[in-house]
């Protein structure tokens, strides 16, 4: 199966284990246009099931793939998503590197997209990330 990856980094001005708790809580109030999320089990469980509401009006629901405390690694698959999203998979990976010579973390976001996305998504998925990055640097 093809994919389209779209990945974006930034350096937070946030410690590493801070930014990680944040990430963590599986309640996305770090990423600026979530409004709310809703869990279905324990938030920090590995298939466990949230619903994203974003602040616009659509919603995902997701599923939690990989959840790595020691290496940093948050990865969920959309499940359900209102509107569509414009292609039949999407991953999302999220790791987190400690910048020990400045105490700041790299953030690294990555969604591989099935081959059927639009360009349209691609983009939008890009610039979603960067919002969240500049929202995190304030």
């Amino acid at each position: 199966m093809s994919v389209t990856r779209v990945k974006q980094s930034a350096v937070i001005s946030q410690p590493h284990d801070a930014l990680w708790a944040k990430v963590l809580a599986m309640d996305f109030t770090w990423w600026n246009i979530v409004q709310r999320a809703e869990s279905a089990g324990c938030p920090q469980a590995v298939n466990n099931t949230i619903k994203l509401t974003f602040r616009d009006g659509a919603a995902w629901t997701i599923r939690v793939t990989t959840l790595s405390c020691e290496e940093k690694v948050l990865e969920f698959e959309v499940l359900e998503s209102t509107p569509d999203y414009h292609c039949s998979a999407a991953v999302h990976h999220i790791q987190l590197h400690e910048v020990t010579m400045t105490k700041q973390t790299l953030f690294v976001w990555r969604t591989d997209f099935s081959s059927d996305v639009t360009a349209n998504a691609i983009e939008d998925s890009k610039f979603k990330k960067l919002e969240a990055f500049a929202a995190l640097l304030r």
